[in-house]
């Protein structure tokens, strides 16, 4: 029994072990990019800056952790336990594969994008860079360029998604 359950395991890790990488790669690189945002805005006196804004009875209801989140190393601490990170690693672990893993990466990009300079290029890559929520419901439209990019990414998804089902090895 103990020997099935080994071949079963080994069998999946073989499967899994290019997702695994890409994943453990993605987040590494998160860490680093976060690191370097965070390091940027250290060095602009951001932190100080919006630790300025905040009233006083905020702070002093929310305590010192709140103080301890605007510095260079409560953003690093915030990257390995934020609830957004460790739900990107559940979702991944529950059936998403890479198509998860990729979704993930290209909405961290988009959000480091808007607070780092140096990857602002890279997050024209997202498609999560052509849709504002928040610009809908302040009842501004989505240009219609953005539109067609996101219509042709959810085209291009699908026929690749098709692509990869019909070679399953099912």
């Amino acid at each position: 029994m103990m020997r099935a359950c080994g071949v079963l395991v080994r069998h999946s890790m073989r499967r899994m072990r290019t997702t695994l990488a890409v994943t453990g790669v993605l987040l590494a690189l998160f860490q680093v990019l976060l690191a370097m945002a965070a390091a940027e805005l250290q060095r602009q006196g951001t932190f100080t800056q919006l630790a300025g804004l905040v009233p006083s009875f905020v702070r002093e209801l929310a305590g010192t952790a709140l103080l301890s989140m605007m510095s260079c190393s409560g953003i690093m601490a915030l990257g390995y336990y934020h609830v957004a990170i460790v739900a990107v690693l559940v979702g991944l672990v529950v059936a998403a594969g890479v198509a998860g893993g990729a979704a993930a990466a290209l909405m961290l990009v988009d959000y480091l994008s808007r607070v780092w300079k140096p990857i602002r290029g890279i997050a024209r890559l997202s498609p999560f860079h052509y849709y504002n929520p928040l610009d809908l419901v302040m009842g501004k439209p989505l240009p219609p360029g953005d539109i067609a990019i996101l219509l042709g990414t959810a085209a291009a998804a699908v026929a690749l998604a098709f692509m990869v089902f019909r070679r399953r090895d099912i």
